[in-house]
């Protein structure tokens, strides 16, 4: 994602990319590690304990992404609505590729 973004960011026009659009899969790579370390955290876990916790680090990663999104816009409004942009884009891609991996991972603990 990182080689995208910044593809994305030298050759696309400058009025539709945001300056921030090269530091998202580095705060996605940073919020996935983050997440996956509270859902495994403590090696085996019961099956009752991994849904509680994957439960828990899908409301640390919403309120993390809201609080990226909002802090990014109080700082530099004149980008927001790029920036915004350019964060749904990728957070469509991350969930995709998220929700695959976690069905092999939820797959595999049966």
């Amino acid at each position: 994602m990182l080689i995208v973004s910044i593809i994305v960011a030298e050759f696309a026009p400058k009025k539709i990319v945001s300056q921030g659009l090269i530091y998202l899969p580095g705060i996605f790579l940073i919020i996935t590690l983050i997440t996956k370390y509270i859902t495994f955290r403590g090696g085996k876990l019961q099956q009752d304990k991994l849904l509680a916790n994957y439960m828990i680090s899908i409301g640390v990663k919403f309120g993390l992404f809201i609080g990226i999104l909002i802090t990014y816009s109080l700082i530099w409004p004149h980008d927001s609505v790029k920036f915004i942009l350019s964060f749904f884009i990728f957070y469509l891609i991350y969930n995709v590729f998220d929700l695959v991996l976690s069905f092999k991972l939820f797959k595999g603990k049966k």
